[in-house]
């Protein structure tokens, strides 16, 4: 409420999956997910990343790391822009990617955008980023 802005995904620097695994044992949980107890005190997960809920503990099997920042370059298509959709979060978060767009197998739903022609724009506002993206 403060600064104005909500965010369904923390930034990947904030991010502590140990403090969230209170209700699970303590073992710091993937990137992404979030453990909670249900009315009947039995522990679920929250998934951020593809916004799902499961009792299925996700440390189970995971051997994945967190995504590591990287660099990609985009090309405007002239009918389907640069291909993405993007929330008004600090830093801004892709949204969702437009199949077949110029965005296609270089950005995620969920990925951050923390720098557009090398300026930092982790806490920049929305409007100023978009601007750097159309320019």
């Amino acid at each position: 409420h403060i600064n104005q802005t909500s965010s369904w995904l923390p930034p990947i620097d904030n991010w502590n999956g140990s403090i969230q695994a209170g209700a699970s044992g303590g073992t710091s949980l993937p990137y992404g997910w979030e453990a909670a107890t249900d009315r009947e005190g039995k522990a679920y997960f929250i998934n951020h990343l593809n916004k799902t809920t499961t009792y299925e503990d996700p440390r189970k099997d995971w051997g994945e790391e967190p995504p590591q920042p990287r660099e990609v370059e985009l090309s405007r298509h002239p009918e389907l822009g640069f291909g993405f959709v993007a929330g008004s979060e600090k830093p801004v978060i892709v949204r969702f990617v437009t199949e077949g767009g110029p965005s296609v197998d270089k950005l995620l739903p969920g990925d951050q955008i923390w720098r557009i022609n090398g300026e930092d724009v982790k806490n920049a506002p929305r409007d100023h980023v978009i601007q750097l993206v159309r320019s």
